[in-house]
C-alpha cells in the first residue's frame, strides 16, 4: 500500500478548489441550494413524493456540479474532457456518462448488499433448523449465537461495500476522461490505493458526519440548552455548506490528481 500520494493529493484538491470555485460556483450553489432544501423539508416534514422529488433534484445537482469540477480538473489533460459550462452550469453527454457510472455503482453495491442479507438470513435459518428455536430467541437476539453471527457477518459485508466504493471511486474522473462510461474499468486504476483513497475520503468525509452522524452525538446537557431539533438541523446546514462549497471541489481535485498518476502508471505498463 502506497500512502505517499496522500498529502500531494489533498495540496491538489484545496489548490484546485481555489482554481475552480470562480469558475464553477453556479453548479456548487445549486447543489448547496437544493441540499439545504432537503433539510428544511426533513425539520418540517413534508410528503414522500416531495421528498423524492428533491432527493431526485439533489442527484441531478451533483452530477451538474461533478460534471463542471471534473471537466475543469481534467479539460488540459485530455481533448475529450472539455470545459465546463457558464459558473459550472451545463447538461450534455459528458452529465449523462457520469449519471451512468452512479447508476451501474449504485446496481452494483445494491446486488452485494442484497447478497449479504441473504447470506445473513439463511445463516439464521441454518440455525433455526439445526440447533432448535433456542437458537435464534425472540428476545436477546443479539446475545444469542445466532445474533452474534449476525453481527461478524454484517460488519464483513459493510467493510466488503466499502472496499468496493473505494476501488470504484476513480469512475468519475475516468467517464469524464475518456469519454465513455467506466466503472468496472477504473478497478485496475484504484490496485494498491484503496487505502490512499480511504484517508483521503475519511479526511475529507466531515461534513457528511456533520449531516448524519455528529447530532446524535451531542451531549444530553448541551441539546438541552440548544434545542436537540433546532442544533441537529444547524449542523446539517453546515454540513450542507461545506460539502458542496468546499468538500466536492477538494474530493474532485484530489481524485483528478491521483486518477492522472494512475492513469499513467497504467499506460507506462
Amino acid at each position: 500500500m502506497n500512502i505517499s500520494e496522500i498529502g500531494p493529493a489533498l495540496g491538489a484538491g484545496f489548490a484546485f478548489w481555489r482554481r475552480a470555485f470562480p469558475r464553477v460556483w453556479g453548479a456548487l450553489l445549486l447543489l448547496t441550494v437544493i441540499s439545504l432544501a432537503g433539510v428544511a423539508e426533513a425539520a418540517n416534514g413534508v410528503s414522500a413524493g416531495w421528498v423524492l422529488l428533491t432527493s431526485v433534484a439533489e442527484l441531478a445537482a451533483t452530477v451538474v456540479a461533478c460534471g463542471a469540477l471534473f471537466r475543469l480538473a481534467l479539460s488540459s489533460e485530455s481533448d475529450r474532457a472539455s470545459p465546463p459550462g457558464p459558473v459550472g452550469l451545463q447538461w450534455t453527454r459528458v452529465e449523462w456518462r457520469i449519471a451512468g457510472a452512479y447508476a451501474l455503482t449504485f446496481f452494483l453495491i445494491l446486488l452485494i448488499a442484497l447478497a449479504v442479507v441473504f447470506v445473513i438470513l439463511l445463516l439464521i435459518a441454518i440455525l433455526y433448523i439445526g440447533m432448535g428455536a433456542g437458537a435464534v430467541p425472540a428476545k436477546g437476539f443479539l446475545a444469542s449465537p445466532a445474533g452474534q453471527a449476525t453481527l461478524w457477518l454484517g460488519a464483513a459485508g459493510g467493510l466488503l461495500l466499502l472496499w468496493v466504493l473505494v476501488r470504484l471511486s476513480l469512475s468519475v474522473p475516468a467517464t469524464v476522461d475518456r469519454g465513455a462510461v467506466q466503472v468496472f474499468s477504473t478497478w485496475s486504476l484504484t490496485r494498491g490505493r484503496a487505502l490512499t483513497l480511504l484517508i483521503i475520503a475519511i479526511l475529507l468525509g466531515m461534513p457528511i458526519f456533520l449531516r448524519l452522524g455528529l447530532p446524535m452525538l451531542i451531549p444530553n446537557g448541551i441539546a438541552q440548552i440548544l434545542d436537540d431539533g433546532a442544533a441537529s438541523v444547524a449542523l446539517r446546514c453546515l454540513a450542507c455548506l461545506l460539502g458542496g462549497l468546499v468538500q466536492l471541489p477538494i474530493l474532485a481535485g484530489a481524485l483528478s490528481f491521483i486518477y492522472r498518476r494512475a492513469a499513467g502508471t497504467e499506460v507506462a505498463t
